[in-house]
């Protein structure tokens, strides 16, 4: 999203809030900072969804943080931990010669929960009734954990993700 499109999001929440008593070029800058690597689409429709619900007795201006909350609702894949392991559970079925190939086609939460096409292929030939009680309720009682990490850390900037890396290779 450039700057000119932050000032377009800022001057629509400006028509449903309008008390704001902070110089405008400051709040460009900082809004974009942070919404710098978002579509604007997907930022504008936050903002009116944002707007249109806002339902509190003393409204006001809200804070780049409440934009976001409903920018993550609108992208939101819906994945939800149940979900995800049957994503799982039917790649540990197919495992027997492709684990590699079933590794790489889960999403990354479950790829980082299972560690590698290994472990895919182990489940694969450990007891069915093992795999689906006492793994599942592994699976289950971790994976949110996982995706919220990872959620957390694909809405850092690309420079502080880098940096980031960087800190944890150094520390290795």
């Amino acid at each position: 999203m450039t700057k000119d499109e932050t000032a377009k999001i800022l001057a629509i929440l400006n028509a449903y809030y309008p008390e704001v008593a902070a110089d405008p070029l400051i709040m460009i800058n900082a809004w974009h900072k942070i919404f710098a690597d978002h579509n604007y689409a997907v930022v504008e429709q936050a903002a009116m969804n944002f707007a249109a619900a806002d339902s509190r007795e003393y409204p006001k201006f809200p804070v780049p943080g409440q934009i976001k909350a409903q920018v993550n609702l609108l992208s939101k894949t819906g994945d939800s931990p149940e979900e995800l392991w049957n994503i799982v559970y039917k790649a540990i079925c197919n495992s027997g010669y492709r684990s590699q190939e079933e590794f790489e086609k889960l999403p990354v939460c479950c790829q980082t929960w299972l560690g590698g096409a290994s472990a895919l292929k182990d489940l694969g030939m450990t007891d069915k009734e093992i795999v689906n009680t006492v793994t599942r309720g592994q699976f289950l009682k971790t994976i949110g954990e996982i995706k919220e990490r990872q959620e957390a850390q694909e809405q850092l900037p690309d420079e502080v993700r880098q940096a980031l890396n960087g800190a944890l290779q150094i520390g290795e």
